[in-house]
């Protein structure tokens, strides 16, 4: 019996490695968006902090309220730059991990034709194999009938 061969299956090895690039590139880009948004919580942290202190230290001096102020607003606007970048990062993810359910996708889409292809090799090996036995019990037959 001579062994299933499949013509697609360089291009099945393609397909598999592009779907591990693009899963990696998803992760990476997952990766970057948790560090955002990671960054973005120890700023609005980091602003509580700050308000907290000032409420606490009770600035009497009109310089130290203003330094304060300054201090927060400069806080505050790079708190809403960040939000922009975990924004742009969360948009790179999805982008990436639907690329990586369309590789993923075409990947079983060659899969499902190999094993197509497996099932109907394996269906015409049984039928060989069934027209061989009949023939082989024809001849069986004909052989005891004119003996």
């Amino acid at each position: 019996m001579k062994k299933f061969k499949y013509s697609l299956e360089n291009i099945l090895k393609l397909r598999n490695d592009n779907e591990d690039k693009k899963l990696t590139e998803m992760s990476v880009s997952l990766n970057q968006y948790l560090k955002d948004v990671e960054s973005e919580e120890v700023m609005a942290h980091t602003i509580e902090e700050t308000i907290d202190k000032m409420h606490s230290t009770n600035a009497s001096n009109v310089r130290d309220q203003k330094s304060y102020y300054l201090y927060l607003e400069k806080l505050r606007y790079e708190l809403e730059e960040q939000k922009k970048i975990v924004d742009q990062a969360k948009m790179a993810y999805e982008a990436k991990k639907e690329e990586y359910i369309k590789a993923q996708m075409d990947r079983k889409l060659i899969e499902k034709h190999k094993e197509k292809k497996i099932e109907a090799s394996e269906l015409e090996v049984k039928r060989a194999e069934e027209q061989l036995l009949g023939e082989m019990a024809i001849a069986s037959f004909n052989r005891k009938k004119f003996q």
